[in-house]
Protein backbone atom coordinates (compact mmCIF):
# COMPACT_ATOMS: atom_id res chain seq x y z
CA UNK A 1 0.00 0.00 0.00
CA UNK A 2 2.61 2.67 0.84
CA UNK A 3 4.67 1.70 -2.39
CA UNK A 4 1.21 2.19 -4.32
CA UNK A 5 0.65 5.71 -2.67
CA UNK A 6 4.41 7.05 -3.08
CA UNK A 7 4.11 6.49 -6.96
CA UNK A 8 0.86 8.14 -6.54
CA UNK A 9 2.40 11.10 -4.59
CA UNK A 10 5.31 11.17 -6.87
CA UNK A 11 2.79 12.57 -9.69
CA UNK A 12 1.47 15.55 -7.71
CA UNK A 13 2.39 18.46 -8.51
CA UNK A 14 3.55 20.15 -4.74
CA UNK A 15 3.63 23.94 -4.43
CA UNK A 16 3.39 25.99 -0.97
CA UNK A 17 -0.31 27.60 -0.79
CA UNK A 18 -0.83 31.23 -0.76
CA UNK A 19 -3.75 31.88 1.02
CA UNK A 20 -4.59 35.64 0.75
CA UNK A 21 -7.60 37.20 2.32
CA UNK A 22 -8.90 40.23 0.15
CA UNK A 23 -11.54 42.16 0.65
CA UNK A 24 -12.56 43.50 -3.04
CA UNK A 25 -14.52 46.76 -1.40
CA UNK A 26 -12.02 47.79 0.90
CA UNK A 27 -9.09 47.35 -1.63
CA UNK A 28 -10.83 49.21 -4.17
CA UNK A 29 -10.72 52.42 -1.59
CA UNK A 30 -7.83 52.13 0.26
CA UNK A 31 -4.81 51.14 -1.52
CA UNK A 32 -3.22 49.66 1.53
CA UNK A 33 -5.45 46.66 2.07
CA UNK A 34 -4.59 45.82 -1.41
CA UNK A 35 -2.58 42.74 -0.43
CA UNK A 36 0.95 43.08 -2.69
CA UNK A 37 2.21 39.67 -3.94
CA UNK A 38 6.74 39.43 -3.05
CA UNK A 39 8.60 38.73 -6.15
CA UNK A 40 8.80 35.20 -6.79
CA UNK A 41 7.72 32.81 -9.20
CA UNK A 42 3.75 32.61 -8.98
CA UNK A 43 1.51 29.73 -10.59
CA UNK A 44 -2.17 30.72 -10.38
CA UNK A 45 -4.28 28.36 -11.38
CA UNK A 46 -8.02 29.80 -12.84
CA UNK A 47 -9.85 26.85 -14.41
CA UNK A 48 -13.36 26.00 -14.67
CA UNK A 49 -15.38 24.85 -11.76
CA UNK A 50 -14.15 20.94 -10.70
CA UNK A 51 -16.92 18.20 -11.20
CA UNK A 52 -14.75 16.00 -9.23
CA UNK A 53 -13.54 14.89 -6.04
CA UNK A 54 -10.30 13.15 -5.79
CA UNK A 55 -9.34 9.77 -3.40
CA UNK A 56 -5.93 9.63 -2.00
CA UNK A 57 -4.67 7.40 0.74
CA UNK A 58 -4.88 3.90 1.88
CA UNK A 59 -6.64 2.51 -0.98
CA UNK A 60 -6.13 -0.41 -3.27
CA UNK A 61 -4.94 0.09 -6.74
CA UNK A 62 -8.20 -0.67 -7.96
CA UNK A 63 -10.04 2.63 -6.17
CA UNK A 64 -10.34 5.47 -8.81
CA UNK A 65 -8.48 8.04 -7.97
CA UNK A 66 -10.88 10.33 -9.06
CA UNK A 67 -14.90 10.52 -8.68
CA UNK A 68 -17.92 12.81 -9.93
CA UNK A 69 -18.90 15.19 -7.42
CA UNK A 70 -22.66 14.71 -6.46
CA UNK A 71 -23.96 17.45 -4.72
CA UNK A 72 -25.46 17.18 -0.89
CA UNK A 73 -23.79 13.65 -0.55
CA UNK A 74 -22.03 12.85 2.66
CA UNK A 75 -18.06 11.98 2.63
CA UNK A 76 -18.89 8.66 4.01
CA UNK A 77 -20.95 7.83 0.93
CA UNK A 78 -18.21 8.05 -1.67
CA UNK A 79 -16.47 4.92 -0.04
CA UNK A 80 -16.51 1.70 -0.63
CA UNK A 81 -15.48 -0.93 1.91
CA UNK A 82 -13.17 -2.90 -0.59
CA UNK A 83 -11.68 0.02 -1.68
CA UNK A 84 -9.36 0.24 1.80
CA UNK A 85 -6.15 -1.31 2.11
CA UNK A 86 -5.58 -3.81 5.01
CA UNK A 87 -3.35 -1.24 6.49
CA UNK A 88 -6.48 1.60 6.76
CA UNK A 89 -8.38 3.32 9.19
CA UNK A 90 -11.47 2.14 8.40
CA UNK A 91 -12.77 4.33 10.93
CA UNK A 92 -12.11 8.03 10.02
CA UNK A 93 -12.27 10.31 6.65
CA UNK A 94 -10.05 13.23 6.26
CA UNK A 95 -11.58 16.01 3.61
CA UNK A 96 -9.42 18.49 2.15
CA UNK A 97 -11.64 21.46 0.84
CA UNK A 98 -10.17 22.88 -2.48
CA UNK A 99 -9.69 26.06 -0.57
CA UNK A 100 -7.31 23.92 1.69
CA UNK A 101 -9.36 23.77 4.77
CA UNK A 102 -9.27 20.08 6.48
CA UNK A 103 -11.87 18.44 8.23
CA UNK A 104 -12.17 15.01 9.72
CA UNK A 105 -15.11 12.93 9.95
CA UNK A 106 -15.69 9.45 11.59
CA UNK A 107 -16.75 6.93 8.60
CA UNK A 108 -19.35 4.86 10.74
CA UNK A 109 -22.68 6.98 9.27
CA UNK A 110 -24.29 6.21 13.00
CA UNK A 111 -21.82 8.11 14.25
CA UNK A 112 -21.10 11.02 12.06
CA UNK A 113 -22.63 14.28 10.64
CA UNK A 114 -23.33 15.50 7.16
CA UNK A 115 -19.94 16.78 6.07
CA UNK A 116 -19.80 17.44 2.07
CA UNK A 117 -16.52 17.49 -0.03
CA UNK A 118 -17.06 20.45 -2.16
CA UNK A 119 -16.09 19.47 -6.19
CA UNK A 120 -11.97 19.74 -6.81
CA UNK A 121 -11.49 18.17 -2.90
CA UNK A 122 -9.63 15.06 -1.99
CA UNK A 123 -11.15 12.70 0.29
CA UNK A 124 -8.07 10.67 2.02
CA UNK A 125 -8.22 7.49 3.49
CA UNK A 126 -5.40 7.66 6.42
CA UNK A 127 -3.69 4.79 7.61
CA UNK A 128 -4.38 2.84 10.54
CA UNK A 129 -2.38 4.06 13.76
CA UNK A 130 -1.66 1.92 16.59
CA UNK A 131 -0.15 2.70 20.01
CA UNK A 132 3.26 0.58 19.40
CA UNK A 133 4.14 2.49 16.35
CA UNK A 134 4.27 6.00 15.64
CA UNK A 135 5.53 5.43 11.99
CA UNK A 136 1.93 5.50 10.55
CA UNK A 137 1.11 8.67 12.35
CA UNK A 138 3.57 9.97 10.91
CA UNK A 139 2.84 9.10 7.56
CA UNK A 140 -0.47 10.62 7.89
CA UNK A 141 0.44 14.05 9.15
CA UNK A 142 3.21 14.22 6.09
CA UNK A 143 0.59 12.77 3.47
CA UNK A 144 -1.90 15.58 4.76
CA UNK A 145 0.51 17.80 4.34
CA UNK A 146 1.49 17.27 0.97
CA UNK A 147 -2.60 16.42 0.09
CA UNK A 148 -3.10 20.25 1.56
CA UNK A 149 -0.63 21.98 -1.00
CA UNK A 150 -1.37 19.78 -3.50
CA UNK A 151 -2.17 21.01 -7.14
CA UNK A 152 -5.14 19.71 -9.08
CA UNK A 153 -4.30 20.50 -12.59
Amino acid sequence: AINALSIDVAAWVLLKRLDIAINIDLSRLIPAHNPRLESAPYLLVAKARDKHINLTGAVTSQAPRMLPHQSQLPAQRYIRSHWHTDSADTNRIIIIQGNGHILETDSASWQSYHQEVMPGGQVLIPFAENLWNSKTKIINQKLLQLAVNRVLL
